[in-house]
């Protein structure tokens, strides 16, 4: 192809041409094969270059388009539009080998269409689900010790917890929490309570009386803090309570591990 007729094609894509040219445009599309070839590339590298002309933008959800939008503007892809731009100007202008910046084109876009794809098709992080994952009510210890004055209040808590009335059970676990300080695990079946009844900071609170007592159980504080954290979707927090347990090999250590690297 010459230069007129790179001008042409660029004139036709811009709606630019009269009725006339326009006609007469279409006619040689039909019964040139090579020029309709050529016509065909230079219109799908000119949808791909303009911001407004993305040929399946009506397709896609209003939703979906903001994200396109987005993935497109971000600086890693304008450069790779950059790069395209380039060798399109090199292609329009020199065109000393038409089969190595058609290559080039072409490589540069997969690139740019790899990088959004996998922007939305990579799953977003379920707080919710990663917090159901490790919170292992069935794992819990019981707060019940033998020869236990409170054994009453501690044994209908636990009852009502493990029904999932936490409302109930916290009057219970309050209650027995001023009398008795020195048992972790009813901090911890406290808090685990506020946390399901999205009470975070008064959970949060109650985690921090346990950290901050002389308990030997006193560390796990922080993994469920962490969990709290995550479930209030504070993951700023939660890294850096996670990184606490692995710094210090504080309780479930491998499991905090495992759950920063997923944040």
């Amino acid at each position: 192809m010459n230069l007129e007729d790179d001008i042409l094609i660029e004139r036709f894509l811009r709606d630019e041409l009269s009725k006339e040219e326009k006609r007469n445009f279409l006619q040689r599309v039909d019964v040139d094969e090579s020029f309709r070839e050529y016509y065909i590339f230079e219109k799908q590298l000119f949808e791909t270059l303009n911001n407004d002309e993305w040929s399946f933008v009506d397709a896609i959800e209003s939703k979906e388009i903001e994200q396109y939008t987005e993935v497109f503007e971000e600086e890693e892809t304008q450069q790779l539009k950059e790069i395209i731009e380039k060798v399109s100007v090199d292609y329009n202008t020199k065109k000393p080998n038409k089969v190595i910046p058609l290559i080039a084109t072409l490589a540069a876009i997969a690139a740019i269409l790899v990088i959004t794809f996998t922007v939305f098709l990579k799953s977003p992080i379920d707080n919710n689900k990663l917090y159901a994952e490790n919170i292992a009510l069935n794992e819990l210890t019981s707060s019940l010790t033998r020869g236990n004055e409170n054994s009453d209040d501690l044994l209908e808590a636990e009852v009502l917890f493990k029904k999932g009335k936490y409302q109930e059970c916290l009057t219970f676990f309050n209650k027995v929490r001023i009398k008795e300080k020195n048992n972790s695990s009813v901090y911890i079946y406290e808090a685990i309570a506020y946390i399901e009844l999205k009470r975070y900071k008064e959970g949060e609170v109650t985690l921090d009386k346990l950290i901050n007592s002389d308990l030997i159980d006193a560390e796990k504080g922080y993994w469920y803090k962490s969990l709290l954290y995550l479930k209030s979707d504070q993951i700023e927090k939660a890294k850096k309570s996670l990184k606490t347990i692995i710094d210090n090999s504080y309780f479930k250590k491998e499991k905090a591990k495992g759950l920063l690297g997923e944040l």
